[in-house]
């Protein structure tokens, strides 16, 4: 790769930033298209969106990713939002106007959708997705899901009261399929689970700590695949006890592959095969 005075500028908004595979996935992208471009990440101060955003266009940054804790605390900062990010509250990639200011997209969304038709071989149509957490990737994997037609989305968290009042965007996408968030324990749950076809972990529950035990086990969900949306250096407990019961399980490596696909065409109008961006995730440090 050279970098000139030309080369656009691309990378990775949020903290922590320093573990992540996104420069990797991304810059070999950029190099299969022979595009002039290079993404880096820009580890920020979480509690300064409004600075981290006027910054990166003050310095003509063409476009990032954006991840946690500011997939949300972005969105007042920015000059437009696409529909998607609005019925969802949380934007992961924004892109440069030719005015300067961000638009906010979200390839989350649509990743999850696509990652799911891809290696679960599946289509989403008149499917019962669960979803464990309601926050922004939650929301993002709902929208997804829905959008791919699924029959009925089910959010399984701990405060009731607050994940309702974040669903309206969702209900209004889907009028007539049911959108409900309903406490993790108990007959209502139970019931979710026994008749999901998708269960999806969108907590950060078992990132940092292997040994945790999942939200879910695979037992309460009989007939359904796993989808984790959190990677680390090894597989969550959400995926090691979905794969140990011999289970088809997903992991945030295939979302991210996903999602940086969509991304890298939001940017770049075009992007590589998926299973050669997903391929990437998989070679040893320093291996194209």
């Amino acid at each position: 790769m050279t970098i000139t005075g030309r080369t656009r500028v691309y990378g990775l908004l949020g903290a922590p930033v320093m573990h992540s595979l996104s420069p990797r996935l991304c810059n070999d992208a950029f190099a299969r298209l022979g595009v002039d471009a290079v993404y880096v990440a820009f580890g920020g101060d979480p509690d300064r969106p409004g600075d981290l955003i006027s910054g990166l266009d003050a310095l003509g940054v063409a476009g990032v990713n954006v991840t946690y804790p500011l997939k949300a605390a972005v969105l007042p900062h920015l000059v437009d939002r696409s529909p998607t990010v609005e019925a969802i509250g949380a934007a992961n990639v924004l892109v440069r106007g030719h005015d300067g200011g961000f638009r906010g997209e979200n390839t989350d969304a649509p990743g999850v959708a696509l990652a799911v038709e891809t290696w679960l071989a599946g289509s989403l149509e008149g499917s019962a997705v669960v979803i464990l957490g309601a926050g922004g990737a939650g929301r993002a994997a709902a929208h997804g899901a829905l959008s791919a037609g699924a029959a009925r989305v089910t959010f399984l968290v701990r405060d009731v009261a607050r994940a309702v009042g974040s669903l309206a965007g969702l209900k209004a996408l889907a009028p007539g399929r049911p959108v409900t968030a309903v406490p993790l324990v108990g007959d209502v749950a139970a019931d979710a689970l026994a008749a999901a076809d998708l269960v999806v972990q969108a907590t950060p529950l078992g990132l940092d700590d292997a040994d945790a035990r999942p939200l879910v086990e695979p037992a309460q969900a009989p007939r359904a695949h796993g989808f984790e949306l959190n990677y680390g250096q090894g597989p969550t407990a959400f995926v090691h006890a979905w794969r140990e019961a011999g289970r088809a399980c997903l992991d945030g490596r295939d979302l991210l592959a996903a999602q940086a696909l969509l991304a890298v065409r939001v940017w770049c109008g075009d992007a590589p095969p998926l299973v050669a961006m997903r391929r990437v995730l998989d070679e040893p440090t320093g291996v194209r």
